[in-house]
C-alpha cells in the first residue's frame, strides 16, 4: 500500500470514529464515547509530546502521569483559568515561531509547560463543548488543515517559518484562510448565530485558522529539535496521534474564550 493510500484509509478511519461518537452523543447514547475517543487521543498526544522532548521511557510515565493530574485538578472555575494560561502560552509559542531566540534550556522548559498545559486543556474543552459547537469548531480546523495541504502544494513557493518547516508556505496559509472564511458563514447560520454575530464569528473562524498553523508549526519545530520526522506511528500514514491534533492543541483555547465572548453577548 503506497503512503497516500495509507494516509487516505487511516483519515477516512479516524474521520469516521470521531463522527461516530459525536453522533453516538446526539442520539441519546451519552458522551462516553466522545470522552473515551478525547482521553485517548489526548494521552497518545501527551505521550508523544514528552518523547519530543526527550525524556526518555520514564520520564514519557511521568508526563503522562502528571497530565492527568492536571485533568483532575482542571474542574470548574479553574478549568476557565487554565484556558487563559495556555491561550498566553501560545502567544510566546507564537513568539518563538516568528524568530525570537529562546536559550536551549529555557526552551525545553517552556515547551515542557505548553504541552503539559495545552494538551488536558484542549480535552476538557472538546467535552466542555460537546454539542453543534464541537461541531463547528472541528470542521474549522479540518478545512484549515485540508486547505493549506492542498494549497502549499499547488501554489506553494515561499516557506511561511523556513527554519521550523520548509513545507509550510504562505500559499497555505493564504489558503486555509480563504477556505475557512468561505465556510464560516454556514458554519455561523448553522449554529443558528442572529445575523449580527455572523461577521464576529468569521473572525474567530480566521483566528482559530491562524492558531491552528501555529500550533502545526510549535510541534514542527519540537521534531526538528528532536531530529524526527513525525511525533510517533500511531497513524499509518499520518505519524503520530500528535501529528493530526497539533493545530487542535492551539486552536481549542482561542475558540473557547472566543465562543463565551460570543455567548455572553447574546445573552445581554
Amino acid at each position: 500500500m503506497n503512503e497516500l493510500a495509507k494516509r487516505t484509509g487511516t483519515a477516512a478511519v479516524l474521520l469516521a470514529v470521531v463522527v461516530g461518537a459525536l453522533a453516538l452523543n446526539e442520539t441519546g447514547v451519552g458522551p462516553a464515547p466522545w470522552m473515551l475517543f478525547v482521553a485517548v487521543a489526548c494521552g497518545v498526544a501527551a505521550w508523544e509530546w514528552a518523547g519530543l522532548l526527550g525524556l526518555g521511557r520514564l520520564g514519557q510515565i511521568a508526563y503522562l502521569a502528571a497530565s492527568v493530574l492536571l485533568v483532575s485538578a482542571l474542574m470548574p472555575p479553574a478549568l476557565e483559568n487554565a484556558v487563559w494560561l495556555a491561550f498566553g502560552l501560545w502567544i510566546i509559542a507564537l513568539l518563538r515561531i516568528a524568530g525570537i531566540p529562546f536559550p536551549r534550556t529555557a526552551e525545553t522548559l517552556f515547551f515542557g509547560m505548553l504541552g503539559w498545559v495545552a494538551v488536558p486543556v484542549a480535552g476538557l474543552i472538546l467535552v466542555a463543548f460537546l454539542g453543534p459547537f464541537v461541531w463547528a469548531f472541528l470542521v474549522v480546523v479540518i478545512v484549515a488543515d485540508t486547505a493549506a495541504y492542498f494549497a502549499g502544494h499547488r501554489y506553494g513557493k515561499t516557506a511561511l517559518a523556513p527554519e521550523i518547516s520548509p513545507g509550510k508556505t504562505r500559499a497555505g496559509l493564504v489558503g486555509a484562510l480563504l477556505a475557512v472564511a468561505a465556510v464560516s458563514i454556514p458554519i455561523a447560520w448553522g449554529l443558528g448565530l442572529p445575523l449580527a454575530s455572523w461577521f464576529y464569528f468569521a473572525c474567530l473562524a480566521l483566528l482559530v485558522a491562524c492558531f491552528s498553523v501555529a500550533g502545526d508549526l510549535s510541534v514542527s519545530l519540537l521534531k526538528r529539535r528532536a531530529d524526527v520526522k513525525d511525533s510517533g506511528c500511531f497513524l499509518p500514514g499520518h505519524g503520530g496521534a500528535l501529528d493530526r491534533v497539533d493545530g487542535l492543541l492551539a486552536a481549542a483555547p482561542v475558540y473557547a474564550l472566543g465562543i463565551q465572548v460570543l455567548q455572553g453577548v447574546l445573552l445581554t
